[in-house]
């Protein structure tokens, strides 16, 4: 930082109490018993990787404890083919509230928790909102995709977003039917 009278100061790494301290003294060459009082209005460094299905993927800084629905907000939000299923990995020492459906990985170090996207954006179970953590990493998949083609009105490939399978009179149905020219069975 740089203030009148005692120039540039290198606080990085210090805390509040330590940069209000140091800045008394520096102040106090030019200053009978000088009162100085330092608070933080944001902090920064506390990265969070959005990836995935997401309309803006990319790392964000964590201010002021986001929720992970504004995290999803803040990178654009889940793209069409985004799977039902949020993957949050953080580091075990966060000591924000537990992830749902969570499990450690195999080196011990992280949790991993999933969250549905259904569930999340229709706010109807807010538990599922959780807390973001520095270090958080969020994932949207992409959705599997099953591909109707042939005699169909909109042929190509469809994503199986709450489901694992789908039925043949659902693919069918996600292609918008079938043309008069097609054999049925």
């Amino acid at each position: 930082i740089t203030l009148p009278l005692v120039g540039r100061v290198h606080v990085a790494g210090l805390s509040a109490i330590a940069v209000q301290d140091m800045l008394a003294a520096r102040f106090g060459d030019f200053i009978k018993a000088p009162e100085v009082s330092v608070s933080m209005a944001e902090f920064r460094s506390q990265p969070i990787s959005v990836s995935g299905a997401v309309n803006t993927p990319g790392v964000y800084q964590l201010q002021n404890g986001r929720t992970l629905l504004e995290m999803l907000s803040l990178s654009g939000g889940a793209k069409p083919e985004a799977s039902d299923t949020i993957r949050i990995t953080r580091r075990v020492d966060c000591t924000g509230a537990p992830l749902p459906n969570s499990h450690r990985d195999a080196t011990g170090n992280f949790t991993v928790g999933e969250v549905s996207l259904r569930r999340l954006l229709e706010a109807t179970t807010p538990a599922v909102n959780v807390s973001i953590c520095p270090g958080d990493a969020i994932t949207v998949p992409r959705a599997h995709l099953i591909y109707v083609l042939g005699e169909v009105h909109k042929p190509g490939g469809f994503p199986l977003r709450d489901q694992e399978t789908a039925s043949a009179l659902e693919a069918i149905s996600m292609s918008e039917g079938l043309l008069h020219t097609a054999a049925p069975t």
